[in-house]
């Protein structure tokens, strides 16, 4: 009795999670900006008759149950509304709807636009993208704030974008679990930019153990791209980054820090940074570096890290088995390495000399024909694929740093990447900077191509490209092509028949169960 009248003491304190009904079956649910709360649940059924809000719609919910969101603007919050799922297996969704893009911009000040903090678990936002331009502390707050009865965990949130404010003193997304022992959250290709003032306000804040942030990017944020830090309370271990950018960070005023990921507390343990780049962290005259861990057994595996007037990797003093495998660390102004751990195990790696990306001015960090990082890597059976979803290895030996160089056989484009050909240096020399005046594959008749340049153009969205023009769809597998290129110098256009692979893009997530915790 005791007991129950502690939790309903800290139910009364902080609140507690929405109580839901039980699910007899799954049900999807419709809330729209231009719905009415005045529709009942049953009729929230219906795409004709949806709900206005989500603390309206939020209580229609069950374990299993859909809440599909119209397309729009909305100028609400969604804040401790939606309640738990049961399991990964049963989870209660709140996502666009197919084909419909939905922002959430309150236009009042919540602290947040998304709040989990009232012992959720097993809630997953797919598609929400999320504007905290008039909120003052960020766009997603995840917190437990009493053991065992008010534990928020296992929340996912993926493919968005969100967006911060640099007017307010915000964090991007910050997951805070100091009294609770379970984490277990996920987040999923966001792109995350734009918010905070000084370098205490980073994209993401990670104080909770078994996190996993998996194929996004960060960028324009002023403190780090990610921090992992151990703050007071749960210790937040087996966090696992992968598939992911941290770019462009914002200077500051004089003497502030900036990091691109920085695990940080001797107690931490069990850190996964995989096929990962790190690029362009400015300095304003304090610590200014692109990783930097200070843990246990922190493993840094197929990294890319350049530029800037940042150091490049640093292993503090208090770091302890740190495993560097496989990494790049290129032409930053505070030196590429530094090692004062204790344990280190470092193999495989290109440290400061020149990997020949393909435009490092432009973020393209790939790897051209001639880089020394090809075939120089250690063979990691945990990470059988890059960054983009080229599998590994694709020569004779795995490639050093975030990219795999597709073999003389493969092209690989994704939304917002540049079409790069790779060809074998005895054929046709499709390198950056050559036009390509006509394709053809099979009967389908050439195509003119003339005056279109491959470096310049960027693909609208995932697919094949031959320069800005779309092939027929193509489907995974080997096809013929014939290209007749020209680098536009005095010479004779130049053809020859390539094969070649279409990879889709993003491949199935690695299974990283030997070298961190796998997705859940």
């Amino acid at each position: 009795m005791k007991t129950l009248l502690v939790a309903l003491a800290l139910c009364c304190a902080w609140g507690c999670a929405p109580k839901a009904r039980v699910a007899a079956a799954p049900v999807s649910y419709y809330v729209a900006v231009s719905g009415s709360d005045s529709n009942s649940c049953q009729q929230a059924q219906s795409a004709s008759t949806p709900k206005a809000t989500f603390a309206s719609a939020g209580a229609c919910l069950a374990p299993g149950d859909v809440l599909l969101v119209r397309g729009g603007v909305y100028s609400q919050g969604l804040n401790n509304a939606i309640p738990s799922g049961s399991s990964w297996a049963q989870p209660v969704r709140v996502a666009a709807y197919p084909g419909e893009t939905v922002w959430l911009k309150p236009t009042a000040d919540l602290g947040y636009v998304v709040d989990f903090s009232r012992g959720q678990s097993y809630v997953e936002l797919d598609g929400l993208n999320i504007d905290a331009s008039n909120q003052n502390y960020g766009p997603v707050h995840i917190e437990s704030v009493a053991a065992g009865s008010v534990n928020t965990h296992h929340i996912r949130i993926q493919n968005a974008e969100i967006i911060g404010s640099p007017a307010h003193p915000q964090q991007g997304v910050i997951v805070v679990h100091p009294m609770a022992g379970q984490g277990g959250d996920e987040f999923i290709n966001l792109t995350v930019h734009g918010g905070g003032q000084t370098d205490f306000h980073h994209g993401f804040y990670i104080q909770a153990p078994d996190v996993l942030i998996d194929r996004c990017v960060v960028y324009d944020w002023p403190g780090a791209g990610i921090q992992v830090y151990n703050g007071n309370g749960q210790i937040p271990s087996n966090v696992t980054i992968r598939d992911t950018t941290v770019r462009d960070l914002r200077a500051t005023s004089s003497g502030q820090r900036h990091w691109g990921i920085v695990v940080y507390g001797g107690a931490i343990s069990n850190t996964t940074i995989v096929n990962t780049i790190v690029s362009n962290i400015p300095s304003n005259g304090a610590a200014s570096v692109a990783i930097e861990t200070n843990a246990q057994r922190t493993s840094i595996l197929q990294a890319t890290l350049y530029g800037g007037p940042s150091a490049g990797l640093v292993i503090d003093s208090g770091a302890t088995g740190t495993t560097v495998t496989n990494i790049i660390s290129f032409q930053h102004g505070g030196g590429d390495y530094q090692d004062g751990g204790s344990g280190t195990i470092a193999d495989h790696n290109l440290i400061g000399v020149d990997p020949l990306f393909v435009d490092p001015g432009k973020n393209n960090l790939r790897l051209k024909d001639g880089s020394p990082a090809i075939d120089a890597g250690a063979t990691l059976a945990a990470v059988p694929r890059d960054v983009a979803g080229v599998s590994r290895p694709q020569r004779a030996a795995y490639d050093i740093g975030a990219y795999e160089m597709p073999g003389s056989t493969q092209i690989v484009v994704s939304a917002g990447d540049r079409l790069q050909w790779t060809q074998a240096a005895d054929s046709l020399a499709l390198a950056r900077g050559y036009q390509y005046l006509a394709y053809s594959d099979g009967a389908t008749p050439g195509a003119a191509l003339a005056g279109t340049s491959c470096a310049d153009q960027t693909p609208p969205a995932a697919g094949l490209y031959l320069c800005g023009a779309p092939f027929p769809a193509y489907q995974p597998g080997p096809h013929q092509v014939q290209v007749a290129a020209s680098s536009g110098l005095a010479e004779s256009p130049k053809s020859a028949a390539l094969s070649f692979t279409f990879v889709t893009v993003p491949a199935a997530p690695m299974n990283l169960a030997a070298v961190g915790p796998a997705r859940r």
